[in-house]
């Protein structure tokens, strides 16, 4: 729960709105100012939350879309370092 919390709160951060969310599973968006989950077709994340007996495994992807893929960027280690900080 606290991991999926840095996740989400890490998201919002990075202005990213949930689309989806269940409790090992958070997807979203990345919104550019004036963008709503509606007219979006920009960057999506995708972040799974594996609890282990120790730990928590934590793997994300983000997929891009076709056009205007040069303004895009991957959020990987944005996400992992706000999610880092949060948990800190």
């Amino acid at each position: 729960e606290e991991v999926q919390a840095a996740a989400r709160n890490a998201l919002t951060r990075l202005s990213f709105a949930i689309t989806q969310e269940t409790g090992e599973y958070i997807e979203a968006v990345h919104l550019k100012p004036g963008e709503t989950t509606d007219d979006n077709e920009g960057e999506m994340v995708y972040i799974w939350i594996k609890p282990r007996e120790n730990n928590v495994v934590v793997l994300t992807y983000t997929r891009q879309r076709a056009t205007g893929i040069a303004k895009q960027k991957y959020w990987d280690q944005a996400i992992i370092a706000k999610m880092i900080e949060e948990l800190q």
